[in-house]
């Protein structure tokens, strides 16, 4: 008889590793309020092409965790890679999302990805959602526990890796374990747990955002907007703009910018976001 193959999540998440300043139970983490104010954050952001998810995760989690950052919550950034299948037309060689966690909560972390769910996902679920076109058969189970990986970085992290946000990133490490029956068949997957110890203990410790990384994003996220096919996406870029002029001036205000100009794009968009950060990136 053909058996029903299945995802499975975790409930809880034990923490790993050490830290010297708290225990890794109680690090970054955000309060359940800041969550909610989180989650409420993220769902009113009207400016970001989150329906053109063929490419620009980077971006859009960047913006995330700036608007987060602007309330003063921190953010970690999840990333996932394999051979992901989120839809069946569209794959992906990794993605990335914003993930926060609940200071002393045995809930998962909780990752805010509209890509996906306007409402936020369990990192279990969220991780699921990047398989879910694809083969549930007991090779491909087997395949993405052996090959798919996971790494935590800071929120405010993009592509660089000078080394900015070491205390806070992590080496990727297998994203799953396979779940067996009593036969041996593999019938689904388990995420490991993360490294907690990684986590960024407040909004205080959380990197700066360099202001090559916002004007980067800036300009993908312009482009993409005209991919959308939206009847008006001119207005849409205009409050990407507007938006981005906001937050880089609340990360300067609340001393979390390092001026390192802008990115090497050039262009109208790239020209777009220039002016948006006038003042703000020398």
């Amino acid at each position: 008889m053909r058996k029903q193959l299945l995802f499975f999540s975790l409930l809880t998440l034990t923490a790993c590793g050490q830290q010297s300043r708290q225990t890794s139970d109680t690090s970054a983490l955000v309060s359940q309020q800041q969550a909610t104010q989180a989650f409420s954050i993220v769902k009113a952001i009207d400016y970001l092409p989150f329906t053109f998810i063929e490419d620009g995760c980077y971006a859009r989690s960047l913006y995330m965790s700036l608007e987060l950052a602007s309330q003063r919550i921190p953010s970690s950034a999840l990333y996932v890679y394999g051979v992901l299948q989120p839809t069946p037309s569209v794959s992906w060689s990794y993605h990335v999302a914003p993930m926060i966690q609940v200071t002393n909560s045995a809930q998962e972390a909780w990752v805010l990805d509209p890509a996906f769910e306007r409402e936020p996902l369990t990192r279990s679920q969220w991780l699921n959602k990047n398989f879910a076109a694809s083969s549930k058969s007991e090779i491909k189970l087997e395949n993405i526990a052996l090959y798919t990986k996971t790494r935590i970085r800071a929120g405010s992290a993009y592509f660089e890796e000078s080394g900015r946000t070491d205390p806070y990133d992590t080496p990727e490490t297998r994203a799953f374990d396979a779940a067996s029956d009593s036969e041996g068949d593999v019938v689904g997957l388990i995420p490991r747990p993360i490294n907690k110890s990684v986590l960024i203990p407040n909004f205080e410790e959380m990197p700066t955002f360099l202001s090559g990384d916002i004007h980067s994003a800036c300009t993908v996220m312009y482009d993409y907007i005209y991919r959308e096919r939206l009847s008006e996406p001119d207005e849409k870029v205009e409050k990407l703009l507007a938006s981005t002029t906001r937050l880089i001036k609340a990360m300067d205000s609340l001393d979390k910018l390092t001026r390192n100009g802008v990115s090497s794009y050039w262009g109208e968009a790239a020209k777009d976001c220039s002016a948006a950060m006038s003042g703000y990136y020398k």
